[in-house]
């Protein structure tokens, strides 16, 4: 009789330790930051209450809204004026670069609803986007 207690518990804790989507779970006892990075130097790391603070936009995309600040206003912020390409990789290691001519006014970080960034822009589809942004990688 017992057992049928137990079996509950340990198909919950399998799910538990699955995560969600790719099997990865963001660590909660770290603070998530945004690197800017040129190479392999960090230029500045953004906690997601600096983020916050950044000037908003807003992008209204197939009847989303997204919002967050324009990576451009970000990338200037950091100090970076002028690049040649940016790279931004998820905490996944999945990445996306973008030519300095794709990096528009309407290219921004939305701040999603578990606490991270992902890149939201017109210049590439939407199933391309990176989520959970950690580093962004720019060459000058």
């Amino acid at each position: 009789m017992k057992s049928f207690l137990i079996w509950p518990l340990i198909l919950l804790f399998i799910v538990v330790l699955s995560g969600c989507g790719n099997g990865q779970i963001i660590d909660s006892n770290k603070e998530y930051t945004v690197n800017v990075k040129v190479g392999e130097k960090i230029i500045k790391s953004y906690s997601l209450e600096e983020i916050k603070k950044l000037p908003m936009k807003t992008l209204n995309f197939e009847s989303k809204e997204e919002k967050g600040p324009g990576v451009l206003e970000l990338l200037k912020n950091a100090g970076i004026r002028k690049f040649s390409r940016v790279t931004f990789v998820s905490i996944y290691k999945n990445k996306l670069s973008l030519p300095e001519n794709k990096v528009t006014a309407d290219t921004l970080l939305d701040i999603t609803n578990h606490g991270t960034v992902k890149l939201v822009t017109k210049s590439v589809k939407k199933k391309d986007w990176i989520k959970d942004i950690e580093n962004i990688i720019v060459e000058e």
